[in-house]
């Protein structure tokens, strides 16, 4: 409720987030008029449009996926990929913070009072999870979780070393073979892991609450199954592309090669596991 009310910090955001998606043609955020803001008051734009998840009621099943792509590139891969050092996300996407104009073919992203950051290095990790999380590979999964979490250079025989590769290795091993995990696995994991008592920023916390709250919008839109790996990678291709070396690819050539050396060992581990 403090954040909520806090009419000149979300002013400050919403400024920043105006500019972080100015460049994406097809996303809009609301835009502040200084002149008129107080302490009380926030003057932005009137924005058009209803809510999301009823603006796509009426739409055929292939626009209605564009529609949920674009809510997980603007929510997730553009905080994922940013180039700033501290990359900013909404923490908030629920529906009725969705907005869809059919006019314009738009999504409008609203209240911004709620929000988090991610460092560089958490960006990286938490790529490196969802990768390692994908190709099933526990060592990988593990390491990764204790780069997250609080006490990250914790000693390999640590008690909290070991209680995350028991919980990363019970996972996999409650894990549908026919299933593809993604990123809503790669939180749940996490989630699990905290609740072993292993200790994670809010910032982390509030990622995986975010995800949870995404993949229930993409649900209503697109209906259950969707991936959000494949508009992960196409955003970061496209980003790469465009932007060369300003692209804000969170992994490292090194980082790179070890994904490459797992999904190699993938095909092994799946036979052991039939």
């Amino acid at each position: 409720l403090r954040h909520e009310t806090h009419f000149v910090g979300e002013q400050k955001t919403l400024v920043e987030a105006f500019a972080l998606y100015d460049s994406m043609s097809r996303v809009r955020v609301p835009r502040v008029y200084p002149a008129l803001c107080t302490s009380r008051i926030t003057a932005m734009s009137e924005e058009r449009g209803e809510k999301v998840t009823e603006a796509v009621a009426r739409m055929p099943a292939w626009r209605r996926g564009q529609v949920a792509e674009r809510l997980i590139e603007a929510l997730i891969a553009v905080p994922l990929f940013a180039s700033q050092e501290s990359a900013l996300f909404h923490a908030d996407p629920h529906a009725g913070n969705l907005f869809y104009d059919n006019q314009t073919g738009k999504l409008i992203i609203l209240d911004w009072a709620l929000t988090e950051r991610l460092s560089r290095q958490q960006r990286r990790h938490l790529a490196l999870l969802v990768l390692m999380v994908g190709l099933r590979d526990p060592v990988g999964a593990a390491s990764e979780i204790q780069a997250l979490s609080q006490g990250g250079a914790a000693r390999h025989d640590s008690k909290q070393a070991r209680i995350i590769r028991e919980t990363v290795a019970g996972f996999f091993e409650r894990l549908p073979l026919r299933r593809v995990p993604g990123a809503v696995d790669a939180m749940r994991l996490l989630q699990q892991t905290a609740a072993k008592g292993i200790r994670f920023t809010s910032s982390l916390i509030m990622l995986s609450k975010v995800l949870f709250t995404l993949d229930g919008v993409i649900a209503d839109i697109r209906g259950s199954g969707m991936s959000m790996a494949y508009t992960f990678a196409r955003h970061g291709l496209q980003n790469w592309l465009t932007s060369g070396s300003k692209a804000g690819l969170p992994l490292t050539f090194r980082d790179l090669m070890k994904v490459q050396c797992s999904a190699m060992l993938c095909s092994g581990r799946l036979s052991i596991k039939l």
